[in-house]
């Protein structure tokens, strides 16, 4: 019903009772405990977005929110690392989207950040603890197996923004270079 009255709301962009009723469908899916989380994910960006373009950037912030909230659970959907990467593939532009509606919203920039920060490690440290393929790769070569290890290490801790005075330094971070690692991540496996 949820997908109906969106895919109407769309078709209508003028019809204010239409795009209510749509945003009405996806609160009840966002709310209902029975949805499965992809679902949830699925419905709370979808109002997210809607509520971002009717300039409501507090309900923005909070639906983005309960989809990052839902992240997690996405590893139930695959017990095979490649499926759960399948799952989280349609999600990869949550962590973008909660800054920016976080930070529309009024949010602090520091909070803003840690939101971010905390949804993209929500998506690396699922990744990461699923398999572990050191005592393969230590029986191989040694170096890379350490170089691996370490990698895990830093990926797995959520990046902190640095403070500059008493405000925060949003290009600023205390902890080395999550992209780069990230990348040297993905050429070891």
């Amino acid at each position: 019903i949820a997908e109906i009255q969106l895919a109407r709301a769309k078709e209508y962009p003028n019809d204010q009772h239409i795009g209510e009723m749509a945003n009405a469908a996806l609160k009840q899916l966002v709310d209902l405990k029975l949805v499965k989380p992809a679902g949830k994910i699925w419905a709370a960006g979808e109002l997210a977005v809607r509520l971002y373009h009717t300039k409501d950037y507090v309900g923005a912030a909070k639906y983005i929110n309960i989809a990052v909230d839902n992240l997690p659970h996405l590893t139930m959907y695959g017990l095979s690392r490649a499926d759960q990467l399948k799952a989280f593939q349609p999600h990869s532009n949550l962590p973008k989207f909660a800054l920016a509606f976080n930070i529309l919203a009024g949010a602090p920039l520091g909070k803003s950040l840690q939101i971010l920060e905390q949804s993209r490690s929500i998506l690396w440290d699922r990744l990461l603890s699923e398999h572990n393929p050191i005592p393969e790769l230590q029986a191989q070569d040694a170096e890379l197996a350490q170089k691996f290890e370490e990698l895990r290490i830093r990926l797995h801790k959520p990046r902190v923004p640095a403070m500059a005075g008493d405000r925060v330094d949003g290009m600023a971070f205390k902890t080395p270079d999550q992209y780069k690692d990230a990348e040297d991540y993905l050429l070891i496996l």
